[in-house]
């Protein structure tokens, strides 16, 4: 059973998942804005933070099964789902998968179902980062704010990102969101999908290239381009994105 930290005792539900760089703890700084008429519950994919000691296959596909089997362990038939960055990916399987279960979606920075392939004509930079590579992963977190800083922000970035999982998940994922690609079962979801970029992000995860991929498969999604923010508005500009998180949750309550 995948590990989760709880939050909250409202009637109902959002699940948190995060990132390729970071645990759930990247959600830290949020927390005193977050409403109580939400139950949170933050969980750790196989491979992070509660969750580092389970070994896996590292797939879409095994992040929503372990998901919806936690969910049911809970005993929480309905909720809604934010994930960030890789995770966007489950957003969006979630939404062919199990749309029943799901009041709203929000993918803040997303990978889109057709992956990111364009990683890999530089897959041995992005693998090394992932063994440790100290300058290759300082520039990844640089590329991603659009280099906007300099100094120990980008070192605690790496050094949280090692310290909080397992060097063979952050192969397995890498490898995941480079080349998953099941983008034409995501064409016409009805599920309502908020999509959340920062206007300093790299291309790939930018407002027009979500508009772009998701923008055209979800029938139901909204966008929001959050200024002063690059790839992790959580740890950016967290007032501003927790309460872009919850407006939306607000008016998508069942």
């Amino acid at each position: 059973m995948l590990g989760y930290e709880m939050l909250g005792a409202g009637t109902e539900a959002v699940v948190m998942l995060h990132d390729w760089f970071c645990d759930t703890t990247s959600y830290e700084i949020i927390k005193p804005y977050l409403c109580p008429e939400f139950t949170y519950y933050f969980v750790d994919v196989r491979g992070y933070g509660k969750s580092k000691d389970i070994q896996g296959r590292f797939s879409v596909e095994e992040i929503y099964t372990d998901l919806m089997a936690l969910m049911d362990h809970l005993g929480v038939k309905r909720f809604h789902l934010v994930t960030h960055s890789m995770t966007g990916l489950v957003a969006q399987y979630a939404a062919v998968m199990a749309p029943e279960r799901l009041l709203s979606l929000v993918a803040v920075t997303p990978t889109p179902a057709c992956g990111s392939s364009g990683m890999l004509e530089n897959m041995a930079f992005f693998e090394g980062a992932t063994q440790r590579d100290q300058v290759a992963a300082r520039q990844i977190v640089s590329f991603m704010t659009g280099g906007r800083y300099q100094g120990q922000f980008l070192d605690y970035k790496v050094a949280r990102w090692w310290q909080s999982s397992l060097a063979s998940a952050r192969l397995g994922y890498l490898h995941m969101f480079v080349k998953t690609d099941f983008s034409q079962k995501v064409a016409g979801c009805k599920t309502p999908l908020l999509v959340i970029t920062g206007q300093s992000d790299v291309q790939g995860h930018c407002l027009q290239d979500m508009k772009n991929t998701i923008g055209t498969w979800f029938e139901k999604a909204s966008f929001v381009d959050l200024p002063g923010s690059g790839h992790y508005p959580m740890q950016e500009v967290p007032p501003l994105f927790a309460d872009t998180l919850e407006s939306y949750h607000k008016t998508h309550k069942a």
